[in-house]
């Protein structure tokens, strides 16, 4: 009985982390069944916990690269019969306020994590590469230098999600791994489009060093948001690389079960969607985070809901 409370306090954690991150992409959870919406909850809270320790500054750098590298191991879930929790590891370390309370949301969705990964036939190697991301984000001198190492990001912090997601939608894995990796690199490249501005901001640059150098670009002008050279190209052939990845992604729909091949069209159709609206608004990426409009987000959500999917090779 006490197995089964702490799994669902777990699980509500997991609900209210996902419903405060905003996200519209949970609402795509409502055409699972009970089971894999559960454990999406959980890898989506989860993605979400790791991806605050880069993006929300709770600690300077060499704290939360100590912090992100014990986490790798406790994804293996070693601490479920020892007392190195990562709270424990926080309160060791002396850390702020801000990376316990990380630490102690990680700790109080583990039991609805283990449960999707035990129930879903998930590897750890998947969780392992979204922090080996955040790794990167939390390494200044770390620049991507080659379309290679972009491909090689894009993989960790999204392809391996979209891996997991594939188990837990009851999807051929094997059939569509490829199409599933495609996929994660055209998601990731959109929100790397849609973000231009705030990860210069941040000191970051996810477009390789090798473009930036083809197309004239200086990577102290993008720094500072004020790109030179010729970067509207630069820009328009990273569109072009995730329209392709976008498109090599299709097949996945025809891998999953109806209730999983509904949900991965709405997001397909979501993000597809987003790139078009960023490639037709190329100009204001440096002036506001490009969204898609609430009118096209609720069109699609509700031409999903409302019209059954009897041929998932149509789907898309």
């Amino acid at each position: 009985m006490e197995l089964n409370q702490r799994l669902l306090r777990s699980q509500r954690l997991c609900h209210r982390i996902v419903a405060q991150s905003g996200s519209s992409f949970s609402k795509s959870f409502d055409f699972l069944r009970a089971d894999s919406k559960e454990a999406m909850h959980a890898l989506y809270a989860y993605a979400r916990l790791v991806d605050n320790l880069a993006d929300d500054g709770i600690c300077d750098g060499p704290l939360a690269v100590q912090f992100a590298k014990h986490l790798r191991q406790w994804v293996n879930f070693s601490h479920a019969s020892t007392d190195d929790t990562l709270r424990t590891w926080t309160e060791e370390h002396a850390s702020p306020v801000d990376l316990n309370r990380l630490a102690t949301e990680l700790d109080g969705i583990a039991k609805a994590l283990e449960d999707c990964m035990s129930r879903f036939s998930i590897s750890p190697k998947y969780l392992q590469a979204m922090i080996d991301g955040t790794l990167f984000d939390l390494d200044p001198t770390c620049q991507i230098e080659a379309p290679s190492d972009l491909e090689r990001y894009c993989y960790q912090v999204a392809s391996s999600v979209g891996l997991a997601c594939i188990q837990i939608w009851r999807g051929d894995i094997e059939r569509c791994k490829q199409a599933a990796i495609d996929c994660g690199i055209a998601f990731q490249m959109t929100n790397i489009l849609r973000d231009v501005a705030e990860d210069a901001r941040r000191q970051r640059v996810y477009f390789p060093t090798t473009q930036l150098q083809t197309f004239g670009c200086s990577r102290d002008a993008w720094i500072g948001c004020q790109p030179d050279g010729d970067w509207q190209s630069l820009m328009r052939s990273s569109i072009e690389l995730a329209r392709e990845k976008y498109e090599n992604a299709k097949s996945i729909s025809t891998c999953l079960p109806a209730d999983s091949a509904r949900m991965f069209s709405l997001i397909w159709k979501s993000y597809r969607s987003l790139l078009e609206y960023i490639a037709s608004n190329l100009d204001q990426v440096w002036q506001r985070r490009l969204r898609l409009p609430l009118m096209t987000k609720s069109r699609l959500y509700f031409s999903h809901a409302i019209t059954p999917i009897y041929n998932r090779s149509k789907t898309l």
